[in-house]
C-alpha cells in the first residue's frame, strides 16, 4: 500500500514537471504573441497619425484577430491534451486499484476457509483428546480396583506415588502420540 502511494507521489511529480514545462511554453508563447500585440499596437498607431488607407488598416486589424483567435485555440487544444492525458492516467491507476482490492478480496476468502477447515480439525482432536481422557479414567479406574481391593494393606505411600507417576507419564505419551498423529492426518 506503501508503495502504491509512493509510486503515485512519483507520478504526480512527473505530471507536476511536465505540467511546469507546459506552462512554460505557453507563457512563452504567449509573451511571443504579446510583442507581436505591441507590434501590431504601435502599427496601429503609425497608421492613426499617417494616412494610411482605411482598407489596409481594416485588413492589418483582422489579420491580428485572426492571429489571435488561431493562438486561442491552439491553447485550448493543449489543456484539452493535458486533460485526456489526465484522466487517463487516473482511470489506470484506478483500474490497478480495483484489481488490487480484488486480490485482497479473494486472499481474505481463501484465509476465512483454511481458518475454518483448522477450526473445525481442532474441535474433532479435542473431542477425541476428551474422549481418550475418558477411556484412560476408565481403565485407570478400572486396573486400580482389583489391586487397591488386593494391595490395599502390601502397597507403601511412596510406592503408590510411584505408579502414579508412572501411569501420568504414560498417559501423556499416549495422548501426545494420538495428537501427533491427528496432526499428520
Amino acid at each position: 500500500m506503501i508503495s502504491d502511494l509512493i509510486l503515485a507521489t512519483e507520478r504526480l511529480k512527473t505530471e507536476k514537471k511536465y505540467l511546469n514545462k507546459m506552462v512554460t511554453k505557453l507563457v512563452e508563447e504567449n509573451q511571443k504573441f504579446l510583442g507581436e500585440n505591441r507590434h501590431f499596437r504601435e502599427k496601429m498607431a503609425s497608421f492613426q497619425s499617417s494616412p494610411v488607407p482605411r482598407k489596409r488598416m481594416v485588413e492589418e486589424i483582422d489579420e491580428v484577430k485572426s492571429t489571435f483567435t488561431k493562438v486561442e485555440e491552439l491553447q485550448d487544444l493543449e489543456w484539452q491534451k493535458v486533460e485526456e492525458m489526465y484522466l487517463q492516467q487516473w482511470e489506470r491507476e484506478m483500474e490497478d486499484k480495483k484489481e488490487e482490492i480484488i486480490k485482497e478480496k479473494h486472499q481474505i476468502s481463501e484465509t476465512r476457509g483454511t481458518v475454518a477447515e483448522q477450526g473445525k480439525i481442532i474441535e474433532n482432536l479435542q473431542t477425541q483428546i476428551n474422549h481418550l481422557r475418558e477411556e484412560l479414567k476408565n481403565s485407570e479406574l478400572i486396573a486400580c480396583q482389583p489391586m487397591e481391593q488386593k494391595e490395599v494393606h502390601s502397597e507403601s505411600p511412596m510406592h503408590k506415588v510411584a505408579k502414579a507417576n508412572l501411569l501420568e507419564k504414560l498417559v501423556n505419551s499416549c495422548l501426545s502420540k494420538r495428537l501427533s498423529l491427528l496432526r499428520c492426518w
